[in-house]
């Protein structure tokens, strides 16, 4: 692992396990050392619920995406690993001090209302940034923060407003039974 990894140790020991049975099913066979343990470490994370991005991991390990996203996913379906499904309110959470207390805050509560499941968590999480910001947030910057384009922010922006138009036009359960 490399020196400047600040992983908490649990998740180190977890990475050596996984990075150990994946030798075992002779994934290191063809492949660059340093690209099967960056996949290891993508995959422990996501496992452990840490909102560390593919990029993140390609960036640290020193190596291009694609490689590590094709070890990680016949990483995964080899070994058996069940990577949990990342979501947007850990990228807020992760970038609460850039983005500021209230504007996430906001942002929090603006994800609550919609369901995201399938569509790029950092995306997902910038729109609601944005959206919670009232546009003070400069797209390109929240590009930057959350490590993905403005127009894929643009475009989640457009999308996060329909869920809560659909949100907002929904009546209550209660209410429907009262009546």
């Amino acid at each position: 692992m490399p020196k400047n990894t600040v992983l908490p140790q649990r998740i180190q020991s977890r990475v050596r396990m996984v990075y150990r049975r994946a030798q075992e099913a002779g994934l290191a066979i063809g492949r660059p050392r340093k690209v099967l343990e960056a996949a290891s470490v993508y995959a422990v994370c996501r496992m452990e619920g840490v909102p560390l991005t593919l990029d993140e991991v390609a960036k640290l390990y020193g190596y291009a995406k694609p490689p590590i996203a094709r070890t990680y996913r016949v990483l995964a379906r080899r070994v058996g690993l069940r990577p949990a499904v990342q979501k947007p309110e850990d990228y807020i959470l992760r970038h609460k001090g850039r983005l500021g207390r209230k504007v996430a805050e906001k942002a929090l509560e603006i994800l609550s209302t919609c369901n995201a499941v399938g569509r790029k968590p950092a995306a997902v999480a910038a729109a609601a940034a944005y959206l919670a910001s009232n546009g003070r947030l400069r797209l390109h910057r929240l590009a930057k923060i959350f490590l993905t384009t403005t127009v894929t922010i643009r475009a989640h922006v457009k999308w996060l407003r329909g869920q809560a138009a659909q949100a907002a036009s929904a009546i209550p359960v209660a209410e429907m039974v009262s009546k």
